[in-house]
């Protein structure tokens, strides 16, 4: 946690201005179009002939559930409740993925649209979730009923982060976001969870 406390120190004694803001990747594409912003960081591309995207890094998903379930020691997806299932939107990859190795669940319950909403509902006995490592071991660290339990056979596809920016970015803007991409790189760099891609 040491390294996250100076990474912060530094974008706060930046020359540069920030303005973080969450929003769909659609948005996202379209800000930059516009030149509304610099550069952006999506999970989904969108087709635009003047928005560059680069993969910036790779994430393992994992199932977070709570720690007696059966599922923690067998490992089996039979051991696990459709009903129970809590879905976030991840990509059209997962879900892919998904439909497969869940062939027999015929559909999903519970659906958020942002990661945030997942832990209350995973005090639910039984509830269950596939997210990204990170995020798994942050449940984990608030609620320790909860259990990460990695994929041994056939994973999910890996979650990757994506770096957006415009085709023909203006200089200045340029300087500065390469400013703060190296700190980025630096923060990704520190964190076990994600590799760079």
């Amino acid at each position: 946690m040491h390294g996250r406390s100076d990474q912060a120190e530094s974008f706060f004694s930046s020359r540069t201005k920030l303005f973080i803001q969450t929003v769909h990747s659609t948005e996202i594409h379209r800000l930059i179009e516009e030149q509304a912003i610099d550069i952006g960081f999506a999970f989904t591309l969108h087709k635009s002939k003047s928005v560059i995207s680069r993969p910036l890094y790779k994430e393992d998903m994992v199932l977070v559930c709570h720690k007696d379930a059966r599922f923690v020691d067998t490992g089996s997806t039979e051991d696990l409740d459709e009903m129970k299932e809590i879905r976030s939107t991840v990509s059209s990859d997962f879900e892919i993925w998904h439909r497969r190795r869940f062939a027999g669940f015929m559909s999903c319950h519970v659906t958020v649209g942002t990661v945030s909403m997942l832990s209350r509902l995973l005090e639910e006995p039984g509830a269950w979730t596939i997210v990204t490592r990170s995020v798994a071991d942050l449940f984990a660290r608030s609620n320790p009923d909860l259990a990460v339990v990695p994929f041994v056979q056939d994973p999910p596809p890996e979650r990757i982060a994506y770096l957006l920016f415009y085709r023909y970015p203006r200089p200045w803007a340029e300087q500065m976001s390469n400013e703060f991409l190296e700190d980025v790189i630096d923060l990704i760099e520190k964190s076990p969870e994600l590799e760079l891609c």
